[in-house]
């Protein structure tokens, strides 16, 4: 006669091992998904309209593994406010298999603060996300970039960097040798120490003198 019953609770435990991840994948809020961790552009970043500017990010852990595409558009707004400018990117973006491309800036886009929105989509057209990239600076056509190229980043948050202007003043700052008057104080201040070595020396031979006399006068008296 079999006895089931020892066997179940470890039968229970290797169904809800197998299943339960299943479960909490489904039950996801696909709004809430995060799909990318952007690395550019941060916020030092500045475009330039009608030039190429590269896009780049990076996959975090638990990606949503049902997203086939990604769509990245240009938002607009200020802080938290965000809304789509219905201008994009790309709407065919390869997911997760492509993780940078490069992006011919519109010769017409208006110059301003941008920040760039993902969402996913997958085979079965359920829309995950969005998520953002922090807010940048679009320059008009013809004007120049930033001095300083887009450093990328673990994390939306702007990498602190120190500017061309700080770099090369520090670069071009001689170094001062000692003027000739400070050179003429710390000779001085040399000889001066010198002489006072001396003199205490001197000091301290006549005085061992003085003491060996009187002693040998002692002797001969006693």
């Amino acid at each position: 006669m079999f006895a089931p019953v020892i066997l179940l609770p470890s039968l229970l435990l290797l169904l809800s091992s197998a299943v339960l991840p299943v479960l909490a994948a489904e039950d996801a809020d696909p709004s809430t998904a995060q799909l990318v961790f952007p690395t550019t552009p941060i916020t030092s970043t500045v475009w330039v309209a009608g030039q190429q500017s590269p896009i780049t990010w990076t996959l975090p852990d638990g990606y949503p593994t049902a997203v086939t595409d990604l769509t990245i558009e240009l938002g607009v707004g200020q802080n938290t406010t965000v809304e789509g400018s219905g201008i994009f990117v790309s709407k065919d973006v390869p997911y997760p298999a492509t993780l940078t491309l490069n992006y011919v800036v519109p010769a017409n886009l208006t110059a301003r603060q941008y920040c760039l929105i993902f969402t996913g989509k997958s085979d079965s057209g359920t829309v995950y996300g969005p998520n953002y990239a922090t807010w940048f600076t679009v320059n008009a056509a013809g004007t120049a970039a930033a001095s300083i190229p887009p450093v990328p980043s673990s994390v939306s948050t702007p990498a602190t960097v120190a500017s061309a202007a700080t770099v090369a003043a520090a670069a071009s700052t001689p170094v001062v040798a000692p003027s000739s008057s400070s050179s003429s104080s710390v000779a001085g201040a040399a000889a001066t120490q010198a002489a006072s070595a001396h003199s205490g020396a001197a000091s301290l031979a006549v005085g061992l003198l003085g003491f060996l006399t009187a002693s040998a006068l002692m002797a001969v008296t006693l």
